[in-house]
């Protein structure tokens, strides 16, 4: 499970999570099923279409990819209520990113589908035949990036519409996050560390950003935060334990490791919140931590999905 967070409140990203917002403690995350459901849930289900509570638009909403169904599951945040459920898409659908206005971008096979904040009809569909897997927001433009698995490169569609501008990326990216500036970064699977790449703001090219710590080499979620670019690192121990989120500060071409947040388990994906991770791991679950500190979970939910996250 992957979990990615947007920019607002909490937006979804394979297996990805996203939490999205209109305009102490927590109930788990739990899986389709796992609480008591209205009937109007199970009917929708049953059916095999898209449906979403006629409140959820009212709410703030985690988004949660799974590889394995195909779906998206939308969870009211943080209740953790599920609200409804996005499908009929391609293929398996993976990466997930949330723009200002709180719409949720998820992409497909060959294509990146828009949806309103708790809506169920796509707004728009991006043709992107290279395979994207992930993406992000720019919130200085609203320009879309996408990375793409086919031919390592990134997508960029200006205002999320149009054609894109393809720019070319020194590896085969997984992730990509914008920083607060409109610098856009990616990252990809690296040894004895991940490799970043970043595309300056008003750039041509992606340029290599150099840093001397090691980490475990399996990229596992990119976000920036604050002033900090977080990577998410995936467990390189069998059994699973453990996944670490590091903090880099960044400076031009430059990074610098300034600390990490421990994650019990093999990390897939993650979204910070203020100061909580919502965490997926390939143990299926989905956790909360407190952030940035030294990773103390708070609570932890078992979950049949494996993908990205995002809240919206």
């Amino acid at each position: 499970m992957r979990v990615f967070l947007g920019s607002s409140l909490f937006g979804f990203y394979t297996t990805a999570l996203m939490l999205t917002a209109c305009n102490g403690s927590q109930s788990p995350i739990g899986v389709p099923g796992a609480m008591p459901q209205s009937s109007a849930i199970a009917t929708h289900a049953a059916h095999g279409k898209s449906w979403m509570l006629p409140d959820a638009k009212n709410k703030k909403l985690l988004y949660v990819s799974d590889n394995y169904s195909d779906d998206v599951y939308v969870f009211s945040y943080p209740v953790a209520r599920q609200v409804g459920t996005l499908t009929g898409f391609q293929a398996s659908p993976r990466g997930l990113c949330v723009d200002l206005s709180g719409n949720v971008f998820i992409t497909d096979q060959a294509a990146i589908v828009e949806y309103a904040h708790g809506g169920t009809e796509p707004v728009r569909t991006l043709t992107d035949m290279e395979i994207p897997i992930a993406c992000a927001v720019d919130p200085t433009t609203g320009n879309l990036a996408a990375a793409n698995e086919e031919n390592g490169s990134i997508s960029v569609y200006p205002n999320a519409t149009g054609e894109p501008s393809i720019f070319s990326v020194p590896f085969v990216p997984l992730f990509c996050a914008y920083d607060d500036s409109g610098n856009l970064f990616a990252d990809s699977s690296g040894a004895p560390a991940i490799p970043i790449a970043k595309l300056p703001k008003g750039g041509n090219a992606f340029e290599s950003v150099a840093y001397d710590e090691r980490n475990n080499g399996e990229p596992a979620g990119l976000q920036w935060v604050g002033e900090r670019l977080e990577v998410g690192s995936a467990s390189p121990y069998d059994g699973g334990c453990c996944g670490r989120i590091y903090h880099f500060v960044i400076n031009g071409t430059h990074g610098r490791r300034a600390g990490r947040t421990l994650v019990r388990g093999a990390l897939d994906d993650f979204f910070i919140d203020g100061s909580t991770a919502i965490v997926a791991t390939n143990t299926d679950r989905v956790a909360l931590y407190d952030y940035p500190a030294a990773g103390m979970q708070r609570r932890s939910s078992k979950s049949p999905v494996m993908g990205h996250t995002v809240l919206s």
